[in-house]
């Protein structure tokens, strides 16, 4: 973008092409962060995969409804939900890494879904790709000293609404 930075963003196609590209890499950074957590209390061993399932779909359904709230509907991808029980559908909560592997899924999506040309993705793809892997780095760490497995497993099975 270089000098042109502040142009391209007063532009209206560009704007909504990044945004547009914006929520979709929210909703695979929330794929990648519920299926991180959920890994997280599986550990734990006190919930059996139905109930993980439930967990996650749960979790992620909360946070993209809130998330998106104030998005217009046009301006949502269709096939969120969907996509997101097709992976959680192939997911084992045992081969989920606790490491910079579990986000390798918002990773290659911040490179695919953004608004430029390919020759730029293919030149920039590493830097970019090591942006979010130092962004996720904190997160990690974030969750392993603040979620308790158990407890979130214990709390999901007392949820009055019959969700656990």
């Amino acid at each position: 973008m270089g000098i042109k930075f502040r142009v391209l963003f007063e532009d209206e196609t560009f704007s909504a092409e990044i945004h547009k590209a914006s929520v979709k890499l929210f909703l695979s950074c929330l794929s990648d962060l519920t299926l991180y957590a959920v890994a997280m209390v599986a550990r734990a061993g006190v919930l059996n995969d139905a109930e993980l399932n439930a967990l996650a779909r749960h979790c992620h359904d909360r946070a993209h409804r809130a998330a998106l709230a104030e998005v217009p509907p046009e301006r949502r991808p269709e096939n969120a939900e969907a996509a997101f029980a097709n992976r959680l559908n192939t997911v084992r909560w045992a081969d989920i890494p606790d490491g910079p592997e579990a986000f390798r899924g918002s990773e290659a999506d911040l490179i695919r879904v953004a608004p430029v040309s390919d020759q730029f993705k293919d030149l920039d793809g590493e830097i970019v790709a090591n942006s979010i892997r130092f962004r996720w780095h904190d997160v990690r760490d974030q969750m392993r000293k603040r979620l308790r497995g158990a407890e979130v497993a214990g709390d999901w099975r007392q949820m009055p609404d019959g969700k656990g």
